[in-house]
């Protein structure tokens, strides 16, 4: 009878080696398809990253390019409210190839 419980014993422990064996297997997997999710998280990261300092430098391209049309707006209202009003400035030099040149006779 010793003979068949060391038997019994030795059967649940192989039984209990093999659940082990196979938990530590699906843990294995489980942490390798969290590792590739999380290099897959992290490529995509860096390339929303990228889209951003990109649609960043875009957005301060338009700021620049609206700030020197600005200029540009302010500078010619002036013009026409100096040539309207018979003034001219020395600023207005830049814009005097707007004028309409006078005929020749």
């Amino acid at each position: 009878m010793d003979n068949d419980q060391v038997d019994i014993k030795l059967t649940n422990m192989k039984n209990d080696i093999a659940t082990t064996k196979a938990w530590v297997e699906q843990v294995s997997k489980s942490e390798a398809l969290h590792a590739e999710r999380v290099i897959a998280m992290s490529l995509e990261m860096d390339t929303l990253n990228q889209k951003v300092k990109a649609l960043e430098a875009c957005e301060d391209l338009r700021d620049d390019q609206m700030k020197v049309l600005q200029k540009v707006i302010t500078n010619l209202m002036k013009y026409i409210e100096n040539t309207n009003n018979g003034k001219e400035d020395k600023d207005d030099k830049e814009f005097q190839i707007l004028d309409i040149p006078k005929a020749t006779k």
